[in-house]
């Protein structure tokens, strides 16, 4: 596939087409929270779509209904753009799926009219404030999901200015129910109905094309919306006193939501996360029993409210855990359930950590872990994951002389680190080292410094040296800050660093799981580990970073890089620019390609974060070259890193890997080293996927340039990537 530029093209008017095009499809998608260009034009056509039975009356209010709902999503777009909305935040369809619900609503529920058509407008307008305002208040202040809350809002508030408008009236027999596909079982035509209902198109036709976008999206999100219905057809049919045509009105669409939400889209497709959709299903229920004779009362229909109630009940709940796992939150950006879960299984594969939070050595050079979990002398019970630290010469000795004073150890003194960033919440400074041999029983604990990292995930520093404490309680504090300095404090016999993670603040509370992510440990060769638990005798330090290898990977925001691309005879240019999408993440993106590399260049290494887009791109070789690369060259350094393997698979056997219950998974491992060629770094890496097949990779980086070629050679690719700087 050769790709040709074209110079005369304006940039900024193309951008501007393509974030409204998107902004529309994306909208349409994002109802059932997916962000998919095709799934996107098959849901608006799934709103155009009517069955043949359908009267003629309803028939044009379904009509009405469909183009009003494109055209409000079309200005709700346009004004947040005029009104210099975040263009991300608009491209992505979060300012116009509500005003697409809006605009789909409002012609079902009322008759055509000069009153109509003013509310609706009126409507769409309020709803691109209210979405603003509820992504400021939900999103900053309380990190929720806006959700359809604007729609909702909006809607209710139209239907009670009724009585104050003039040819406002109510539509009431917009729905058209029965089976309009020949010899669908009812099961299955409801199913179908009550997608449909979503985009208020309660039909077979409507609810089987909104069925086939959400195949193309996601298959275990289909799973789960038959989950959903299944639990409201039980309902329906067994507890609730409702007439069945509800069932497909709203009940169902409500349960539907909700098992897709929690199933598959803030949390990790597991088996805990399926039983908390079931559970969220439950609590759908009640809501809904709750919530709709009130709301008959009130004269409001009932909607998608139980879907949001419940939806802002369970979120802030499932934060105030103290350990994310089983089920396991999506804290990354979303996509398909599919691929939360690979991206999840990734991580887990590419940095081992149960923590969100980093946590690294807190000391700099090479430290030997004297005692570790389970120890023979202290670490115990409750106390079990603790590390002790000290620091031996080339003989295996920790001290000069003959170690009978403080000041003979090599350790003493030295400074100690935060192990990642946090808050401290405790200090203790004053408590007088010991002389060797001596023990201090009465203040166990000694001077330590505890900080907080994140809910139930504290980090503590045992046994400093009396008034070495650099901080104070309340402060914030990075990895790597000097917040102490080794000493010989508390039950200390001879100077060494104690270390500890636990669940809460208290001094001498129980230890968790502890590990250290990005630790070199000292062999034969140095080997990088992604994350380590060490083990009594291990040699182990931080990466240490250098400045002038930092440098070549640095791609600030602005750069245009120019790319030479061949691959398997073809070639063509790609260009390449660095952006910071909405949430700050840093990515690679190329326009021409459809393709985004999100990367961090971290204070010891530099990440790939996540590639998204084909394998034609420039970007997939440069993801695959230096997926993960330490700031800092040495010949005997090795480090390795595990690549997702459905960047590596054809279609068919993708599909089949979502299929599979336990997903085909991230097998794809490399392993990588440095080479030096005058000037030039290279990084070489050499792989193997879950079928035995072999790949090659390579990266050149030129002194004062920076990225130069990248390299993929696998049994179907052969691929070369030659950059050069865009001065203009």
């Amino acid at each position: 596939m050769a790709f040709q530029m074209i110079p005369n093209d304006d940039p900024s008017e193309r951008g501007k087409t393509g974030i409204l095009l998107d902004s529309i499809l994306f909208g349409y998608s994002e109802i059932f929270f997916a962000r998919h260009r095709l799934v996107g034009l098959i849901f608006l056509l799934a709103t155009v779509v009517r069955p043949l039975g359908t009267s003629s009356h309803n028939l044009m209010h379904g009509h009405w209904a469909a183009l009003c709902g494109l055209g409000s999503i079309v200005l709700a777009n346009g004004l947040a753009l005029r009104l210099k909305m975040h263009p991300d935040s608009v491209r992505e369809g979060f300012m116009g799926y509500n005003a697409l619900l809006v605009g789909l609503a409002i012609p079902s529920l009322f008759e055509p009219s000069p009153a109509m058509f003013f509310m609706l407008l009126i409507s769409v307008v309020a709803v691109v404030f209210v979405t603003t305002g509820l992504r400021t208040t939900l999103g900053y202040h309380f990190n929720l999901p806006v959700l359809s809350v604007p729609f909702l809002l909006v809607i209710y508030s139209t239907i009670y200015s009724l009585p104050v408008m003039r040819t406002l009236e109510l539509h009431e027999s917009w729905l058209d129910f029965g089976t309009t596909i020949p010899f669908l079982p009812d099961f299955l035509s409801s199913y179908l109905q009550a997608l449909g209902a979503v985009f208020f198109a309660p039909n077979d036709y409507s609810g089987g094309l909104i069925l086939l976008g959400l195949l193309i999206f996601s298959r275990y999100a289909v799973f789960l919306t038959m989950v959903g219905f299944g639990g409201a057809w039980i309902m329906v049919n067994h507890v609730f006193n409702l007439p069945q045509q509800d069932l497909s009105l709203y009940i169902a669409f409500n349960f539907m939501l909700t098992t897709l939400a929690l199933g598959g889209v803030w949390f990790v497709p597991q088996r805990s996360s399926l039983l908390l959709a079931v559970g969220g299903m439950l609590i759908c229920a009640a809501v809904l029993a709750g919530t709709s004779g009130m709301m008959t009362e009130l004269g409001l229909p009932v909607l998608i409210l139980p879907f949001n109630v419940t939806m802002l009940l369970m979120l802030p709940a499932l934060r105030q855990r103290t350990e994310d796992n089983e089920p396991k939150s999506v804290d990354f950006i979303s996509g398909s359930p599919e691929a939360n879960r690979d991206f999840y299984k990734t991580r887990l594969a590419r940095f081992g950590t149960r923590f969100s939070q980093r946590i690294e050595l807190p000391v700099r050079g090479t430290w030997t872990c004297t005692q570790g979990v389970d120890g023979d002398l202290t670490h115990k019970g409750p106390w079990r994951h603790g590390f002790d630290f000290e620091v031996a010469d080339q003989d295996g000795n920790f001290h000069s002389n003959a170690g009978t004073s403080r000041e003979d150890y090599f350790c003493w003194k030295l400074p100690v680190l935060a192990c990642g960033a946090g808050k401290v919440v405790r200090i203790v400074d004053n408590v007088p080292d010991n002389d060797i041999g001596e023990i201090n029983t009465l203040q166990n604990w000694g001077n330590l410094v505890m900080i907080e990292h994140a809910i139930g995930l504290y980090s503590v520093v045992c046994h400093l040296a009396k008034n070495s404490v650099k901080v104070t309680e309340g402060a914030l504090v990075r990895s790597g800050d000097v917040v102490g300095f080794c000493g010989s404090s508390g039950r200390s016999p001879k100077p060494h660093l104690h270390v500890q993670l636990q669940a809460t603040r208290r001094i001498g509370a129980p230890t968790i799981h502890g590990e250290f992510q990005d630790v070199v440990l000292q062999q034969k060769q140095l080997e990088l580990r992604t994350v380590l638990v060490p083990d009594e005798g291990q040699k182990i330090r931080r990466i240490d970073r250098q400045d002038e290898v930092a440098e070549l990977f640095d791609f600030p925001l602005g750069r245009t890089l120019i790319c030479d691309v061949s691959l398997n005879g073809k070639s063509w240019r790609e260009k390449i620019e660095t952006e910071m999408d909405l949430y700050g993440n840093l990515r690679l993106v190329s326009s021409d390609q459809k393709a985004m590399l999100f990367f961090e260049n971290r204070l010891s290494s530099f990440l790939v974060l996540d590639y998204q887009g084909p394998k034609q791109s420039a970007l997939f070789a440069m993801a695959c070259a230096m997926s993960r690369v330490p700031l800092e060259e040495s010949s005997r350094l090795e480090f390795s890193d595990v690549l997702p393997s459905h960047n590596f698979l054809s279609g068919v056997r993708r599909l089949w890997g979502d299929l599979k219950s336990g997903n085909i998974g991230p097998s794809v491992n490399i392993d990588y080293c440095f080479v030096r060629r005058g000037n030039d770094l290279i990084i070489r890496g050499q792989g193997e996927d879950s079928l035995g097949g072999q790949f090659t990779t390579q990266a050149v980086f030129k002194e004062g340039v920076g990225a130069s070629e990248f390299s993929l050679t696998t049994s179907s690719l052969d691929m070369k990537v030659v950059m050069e700087q865009d001065d203009g």
